[in-house]
């Protein structure tokens, strides 16, 4: 698409918006074009494995390693991660199911935003909440509870992923602000389950 293209479709979108899509529409306009930056070539792949199977490969990967060199911290490392995977993947597809909103690529090819009730099976229409985000964060929290120090690490990779989503038109920066609360949610979860769990367990 021609930039100017892009442009009229992206001001014929935000007539029409309300104050936080506005928002939302003026932060890609002013991110797409540095999409082919070298920082942003190099963060997307960060994005990418934030994605649902490879988060899948990861925490089924851990789970191994622990059983394999018998090492409970680390089995329970995995079991954790895959648990708080599979309470985000949950969330995620119910707010998904609610909410039809476009893309930030559909935004700019058909200048407009309209988000309905409930959500629908267009990929190009769920771009909230914004998954590899809610992805990165949720594991965030894993790690941060298995190894503490390595915490800001994790935390800081996840904000990447959830920015670098931008500028690639992916998502609109309000799905990744809800993407990030529903990966620390998930994380919550998983670690309220797996305390009641614990003392489940423990002799009275």
């Amino acid at each position: 698409m021609k930039p100017g293209l892009s442009e009229m479709y992206y001001r014929a979108a935000r007539r029409t918006a309300g104050p936080i899509a506005r928002l939302d529409i003026d932060m890609v306009r002013h991110a797409h074009p540095f999409a082919n930056h070298p920082v942003v070539r190099v963060l997307s792949p960060l994005g990418k494995a934030a994605d649902q199977m490879p988060l899948n490969v990861v925490g089924a990967s851990i789970l191994g390693a622990g059983l394999i060199a018998g090492k409970p911290a680390l089995t329970r490392f995995g079991i954790r991660f895959l648990a708080a995977h599979f309470v985000g993947i949950t969330l995620k597809t119910a707010a998904k199911a609610l909410f039809a909103r476009p893309r930030p690529n559909v935004v700019a090819r058909e200048g407009r935003h309209d988000t309905r009730l409930p959500g629908v099976g267009d990929p190009g229409r769920q771009s909230f909440p914004s998954g590899h985000t809610a992805g990165a964060f949720l594991a965030a929290g894993a790690v941060a509870r298995f190894a503490p120090p390595a915490a800001p690490y994790a935390y800081g990779a996840a904000v990447l992923v959830g920015l670098v989503q931008i500028p690639e038109r992916n998502h609109f920066f309000s799905d990744i602000v809800a993407g990030a609360i529903l990966g620390l949610a998930a994380d919550a979860l998983t670690e309220r389950g797996y305390q009641r769990w614990q003392r489940a367990r423990s002799p009275s």
